[in-house]
């Protein structure tokens, strides 16, 4: 006890570890107890004095531990967070858990400070977990935890748009907004696992208290990228040490009737490898208008929970939304255990449940990778469209099974009769792999990213194990651009399209690039490219970006006459810049959703025109399809040849930055020094993501401006008098302009 008010860091190193300094108060001391000062006080040896705590990620007193969270009607189980709480405008959590916990009250974890509704955090409910950001609730997640095996369990917030999400497994698996945007989560309050807090610490309700095994708590005051939650579960036995909350920080004596053991997570999987089959850079052509063409799948399947279908396609049917890829039919599963269908529109059935009509596109000619997800883990179903999750569902045949001893075709939808020609796929296919479980993300990713480089190697379904036997009237060629490498910017070699420009003329066939790179969530952009054009359709669209929610993540630019921009549909001011006088002009737009929505126009390297407000504090979310030269009404579908813009454009790139003014003029002064944005990279475009009616030409824009140079002329140190008084008097100068 001191005659004084204590500095907070002064109180805090005191805290940082029990019994190394506890100060010296000037009233009172602990020093100054003695034995003659007791009446019937038992006196014991302090467990934890001055024991030093973990400093090092990866080490601690739990570093390869679980603890077993088991509250009953006489003893709370919890743990208390010793670290000092930050205010935090952004945060993660992700811990490994595993519960049988049914109980919709029980509180996975609370942080709280004096005013609730400015400083406190919870995730609760193991049922469906939903999250807390100062006493404001986020939407339910759909994640249920309770499944009695390991999950690892994610989640994140940033004020910055209120943006949230939900992950499993690696998996987001709910994103939203509007979370508390543009608030703090206020620090110097009280963290608590498994209980929740009525009082600040204190307060606890066996009614709330959570029953689990958990190990690798961490929490950061960032909003962690998907990739570093994969990371995580990639190597579930590797060290993660969050920059608040750390694991290797926690000891026993932070822990209340908590059991300590091994913590017996799986540390590595083995992955399959294929072999090469008769089909391994080849493809298959299907076409039933004849004779009916399809594959039999040689393997025999067992029950299934799971599972993840991705292959390879190629189709200009945009018309057939019964036709389908491929069918899995089981006895007793009604018309279609599995069925995946509709190019146009793709779209799933499970069990003889119909998934929600996707609104992805997969048409129009241009081969993609595309995979289907479901697990019986909250009925969670999936789209992945080159390497991008495009669509999720949730509560399809949640909690069921899929039988096995059935039947695996594709190209055809399988009926209690017969085959279909009003179901049977047109167009091509390859690398069709199948695996019993729920593929992460960033596998997925890296099969898209170079076609025929690396598919995997279902272990339901393997590309190499079909052979000619299992074909029926299906045509087989070799396979164009595969595994063929593509250009990263750190080479420096500008890709298959340096020194040339796409020339789209959409008089013909649709004419357009799609971008097949991961896009990131992005809150700031710089855009631009060159363009040439004559078009002067103001419905025209020079670039669309979209995800499955264009409120929340798109990106467009329409109207050569006067550019505009759109971000989130939200339309910003038209530009009054024309690229439509037959000229090429080097066309740049930023945006900075952190200052106040500002949004700026270039043209030829000069600002042409700023304004703000333009979708405010709100973040482009990734993972959609990027397309040059149209709309898209849906994700990759939908063209309309009113909005398809007939130009010449290179130079294609978005960076996840704002540039400034002189960069940009660098470049428009610059236009053949590679250039790369750090979302979309002009040098990563090759000839297989252009459609077929694109013109690939030699570039004509000069490396360097010409500088003019006069001769003098008939008029060389001469004027010339004007006077229409009595006649008009002109000049016309015979030159195009």
């Amino acid at each position: 006890m001191w005659n004084s008010l204590l500095e907070s860091d002064k109180i805090q190193s005191f805290v940082a570890n029990r019994g190394c300094e506890n100060g010296c108060g000037n009233i009172v001391s602990w020093m100054d107890f003695d034995n003659d000062g007791l009446q019937d006080v038992d006196v014991e040896k302090s467990d934890a004095i001055c024991e030093d705590r973990a400093s090092e990620c990866g080490k601690g007193d739990f570093a390869d531990k679980k603890w077993t969270l088991q509250t009953t009607s006489t003893e709370f189980s919890y743990a208390a967070v010793m670290q000092e709480i930050p205010t935090m405008k952004a945060m993660t959590v992700c811990m490994w858990i595993k519960s049988t916990d049914k109980t919709s009250s029980r509180y996975l974890y609370t942080y709280r400070t004096s005013n609730i509704n400015t400083g406190s955090m919870y995730l609760y409910n193991p049922n469906s977990v939903q999250m807390y950001i100062d006493n404001q609730a986020g939407a339910a997640s759909g994640v249920a935890i309770n499944y009695g095996i390991w999950a690892h369990v994610c989640q994140t917030w940033n004020q910055n748009g209120g943006t949230y999400r939900y992950y499993k497994d690696a998996r987001q698996r709910y994103a939203s907004t509007n979370l508390r945007t543009n608030y703090e989560i206020q620090g110097g309050g009280t963290f608590i696992i498994g209980q929740w807090q009525g009082s600040i610490g204190g307060t606890f309700s066996t009614a709330y208290g959570f029953n689990a095994e958990i190990t690798k708590f961490n929490l950061w005051s960032e909003a962690l990228e998907a990739s570093d939650i994969e990371a995580m579960v990639l190597e579930p036995c590797g060290h993660v040490c969050g920059d608040v909350v750390s694991w290797f920080y926690f000891r026993s004596d932070d822990l209340a009737a908590i059991e300590v053991d091994d913590h017996g997570l799986v540390c590595e999987k083995e992955e399959r490898v294929c072999k090469k089959g008769p089909f391994t850079d080849k493809y298959m052509s299907f076409d039933s208008s004849a004779e009916y063409t399809y594959v039999t799948a040689p393997e025999d399947f067992l029950d299934m929970w799971a599972f993840t279908a991705c292959w390879w396609m190629r189709t200009n049917d945009v018309s057939g939304q019964d036709r389908a890829m491929f069918s899995y039919f089981a006895p007793g599963d009604n018309y279609g255990s599995i069925l995946a269908q509709d190019s146009a529109n793709l779209r799933g059935l499970i069990k003889n449940s119909w998934a929600t009509s996707s609104g992805v596109s997969v048409t129009y000619g241009l081969w993609h990778h595309v995979c289907m997800t479901w697990t019986t883990d909250g009925g969670m179903h999936e789209w992945y469209k080159d390497g991008s999750r495009v669509f999720t569902q949730q509560n399809l045949r949640k909690n069921e099974m899929l039988r096995g001893g059935g039947k695996l075709v594709l190209g055809q939808r399988q009926t209690t009769s017969t085959y279909n020609r009003a179901y049977s796929y047109i167009g091509d296919l390859s690398d069709f792999h199948m695996w019993s479980e729920v593929l992460i993300a960033s596998s997925i990713q890296k099969y898209a990213e170079n076609r025929g480089c690396e598919n995997g190697c279902g272990d339901l379904v393997a590309w190499p194990d079909i052979t000619s036997s299992d074909l029926t009237e299906v045509e087989v060629d070799d396979a164009e651009a595969v595994c063929k490498e593509r250009v990263d910017c750190e080479s420096n070699k500008g890709g298959e399209f340096k020194g040339k420009v796409l020339e789209m003329d959409n008089s013909g066939d649709f004419a357009y690039a799609q971008a097949f790179q991961v896009v990131p969530d992005m809150s700031k952009i710089t855009m631009c490219w060159w363009v040439r054009s004559t078009d002067t359709t103001s419905s025209r669209f020079l670039m669309t970006y979209r995800t499955s929610n264009i409120n929340t993540g798109s990106i467009y630019v329409n109207n050569p006459n006067s550019l505009r921009l759109y971000v989130n549909n939200g339309a910003a001011t038209a530009s009054g810049m024309a690229v439509n006088y037959g000229l090429w002009h080097h066309v740049c737009m930023t945006w900075d959703s952190s200052d106040s929505g500002r949004y700026k126009y270039y043209k030829d390297g000069n600002l042409r025109f700023t304004s703000y407000n333009l979708r405010n504090g709100q973040t482009i979310l990734g993972g959609g399809t990027l397309f040059i030269g149209t709309w898209q009404a849906s994700i990759g579908g939908g063209l309309n040849k009113a909005y398809s813009f007939n130009h010449e454009v290179t130079g294609f790139n978005i960076w996840s930055e704002v540039m400034d003014q002189e960069s940009i003029a660098d470049m428009a002064a610059k236009p053949c020094d590679i250039t790369c944005g750090d979302a979309i990279s002009w040098p990563f475009f090759r000839s297989s993501d252009i459609s077929s009616a694109v013109v690939v030409k030699d570039s004509d824009i000069p490396c360097v401006a010409p500088t003019p140079k006069c001769s003098g002329g008939a008029f060389k140190d001469k004027v010339m008098e004007f006077d229409s008084t009595a006649e008009y008097t002109y000049s016309v100068l015979d030159k195009d302009i």
